[in-house]
């Protein structure tokens, strides 16, 4: 295991560093973990309606067979002294992106420690799948690494008659994902892993099921033993969860645009660039299967074609909170009002965004939890490790843009040297073969035309050595250029890091799910101050 820092690693963000390394701006835009925290884990149990919580749990997990674990854990979370670390992400095909599954595991090591620590309070580990999201395009993506070690793009199939704004929670997989599974399993490579893992596949991928259902159920199989809830975002908007947080936004219209854009400003004068810009209205209405973005100008609100009054708009909010969903600024204080949220496991890119929102939490009465940054890591094959062993190169080398990687091993193998000998033997060869060509001349004028040859004969010799050097080097030099484009495929699939590329699949179908799942548990029990490079040790 190698721990690499984030600061020696492309990106990462220097306000994600920062704030791993505790610098004094940044640090204060997030709760510390000190002696408050156990008041603010007492806070955070208070005034949560229990009984809603578990209605909507229960509707989320009614998808799924829970294990024992879930369903003790799904008990304790109607119970007052019950908190949850708490992680997050959009819908993704296959699972989503490595990381997805390193968040979920860096939740269950948190709660298993903040347990072991705090015995007063029950802490579960829970998962919320933002599916109020209608970026359907990054949830059908996944990229897979195919037999021949080359990464592939996997699309699922959509519902093209559906609008561009329908939310992932209304997608449901078509007859097309029939074909897309036998390419699937035509592209991977074929061995007793891929034979085991396609009938998973093909019994959660199934024609009329729900996107965001089929993502739980895959995370379900790697996560479901270790206790770890699921809860959709469309249900809690469905059971009208969202009510406080809208009805304040739609009150006092442009009052999160300000405040925001001061952080924005003290965020650039402090020297981090904002992730987000705020908008007038942060929030999103939901007009039947459709999501639309909710702007406020002239005293009146939009979406659309349609068009509110102040009154009008605050009337539905009151009546019919399920209409509304926050965009990315108020995602978390939506999450955090309902939830006992004592912490969240936050990706780099959400760090950044949640120091921007310290002070809407004051603004909107809800208690920020203590922020704790996902596990980070890049996976080794040891047959990937023996190339590295022969390239005499840090997996660090490869883990960066491919043409980046072919500019250095073309000048570490450039061979001015060869030339240079070979210029200096030729005309040390004139100077040892002149007196002696001279000489045959002198003795007989016959001889000339054999000490030509002779001398020619020898040139000749040392061009053809030249010459098998250069072949050599060559086939040395593509050897080189195939274990650097191998390395690079797997390490940092087209120049974007592998935790962020690879869907769980790609290395699933090398090692198996207990080989995978140790590692996972192994990195993600240890610190999350560091990038850990692994190698599988069987």
């Amino acid at each position: 295991m190698i721990t690499q820092p984030f600061q020696s690693m492309k990106g990462f963000s220097t306000l994600f560093t920062d704030l791993l390394q505790s610098a004094p701006y940044i640090s204060s835009r997030f709760p510390a973990l000190d002696d408050t925290f156990e008041n603010r884990m007492h806070n955070t149990v208070m005034h949560r309606d229990r009984e809603k919580l578990t209605q909507v749990l229960q509707a989320s997990l009614s998808h799924l067979s829970l294990t024992k674990q879930q369903q003790h854990n799904l008990h304790l979370a109607g119970l007052h002294n019950t908190m949850a670390v708490v992680t997050g992400q959009q819908v993704g095909f296959l699972g989503g992106p490595l990381y997805t599954l390193y968040k979920a595991y860096s939740a269950i090591a948190q709660a298993e420690q903040l347990q072991a620590q705090y015995q007063s309070f029950n802490v579960i580990p829970l998962f919320w799948i933002e599916d109020n999201d209608h970026d359907r395009n990054e949830a059908a993506e996944a990229y897979i690494l195919d037999k021949h070690g080359i990464p592939q793009q996997i699309i699922c199939p959509a519902d093209n008659t559906l609008p561009a704004q329908t939310p992932v929670s209304e997608l449901s997989i078509t007859d097309e994902i029939l074909n897309l599974i036998t390419t699937l399993e035509q592209q991977l490579p074929e061995n007793e892993f891929t034979r085991d893992l396609i009938p998973r596949i093909q019994s959660i991928y199934t024609v009329g099921t729900e996107w965001s259902v089929a993502f739980m159920r895959l995370m379900q199989q790697w996560c479901g033993e270790k206790g770890l809830l699921f809860i959709r975002a469309s249900d809690v908007r469905k059971s009208g969860a969202f009510a406080s947080i809208v009805q304040q936004e739609l009150t006092h219209p442009l009052r999160t645009l300000e405040t925001v854009q001061k952080v924005n400003h003290e965020l650039r004068n402090n020297g981090y660039m904002p992730q987000v810009e705020p908008s007038s209205v942060n929030l999103f209405y939901h007009d039947g299967t459709i999501r639309k973005k909710i702007n406020y100008e002239s005293s009146s609100f939009h979406a659309g074609d349609k068009t509110w009054t102040y009154d009008e708009i605050i009337q539905e909010a009151k009546e019919s909170p399920e209409h509304f969903s926050p965009n990315v600024l108020l995602r978390p204080l939506c999450q955090d009002d309902f939830l006992p949220t004592c912490m969240y496991i936050a990706g780099p890119g959400e760090c950044a965004y949640l120091a921007q929102i310290q002070e809407c939490y004051t603004m909107f009465d809800v208690q920020m939890p203590l922020i704790y940054a996902r596990h980070s890591a890049t996976l080794l094959l040891s047959q990937h490790q023996r190339l590295l062993d022969k390239a005499q190169k840090s997996p660090l080398f490869f883990m960066r843009k491919y043409n980046e990687v072919e500019q250095d091993i073309t000048h570490d193998m450039s061979d001015k040297d060869l030339e240079l000998l070979y210029q200096q033997a030729q005309q040390d060869l004139e100077q040892i073969l002149a007196p002696i060509m001279h000489y045959a001349e002198s003795t007989e004028q016959s001889l000339t035309g054999a000490a030509a040859a002779a001398r020619k004969t020898i040139h000749d010799s040392i061009d053809t050595l030249k010459k098998k050097i250069t072949a050599s080097k060559k086939r040395q030099e593509q050897t080189s250029f195939d274990r650097a484009k191998t390395l690079s495929n797997f390490l940092c699939p087209n120049g974007s890091a592998q935790e962020r590329t690879y869907t769980p699949i790609a290395l699933l179908t090398r090692v198996s799910w207990q080989t995978f799942q140790e590692t996972i548990t192994s990195f993600t029990a240890l610190s999350n101050q560091s990038h850990y490079i692994i190698t599988f040790t069987h």
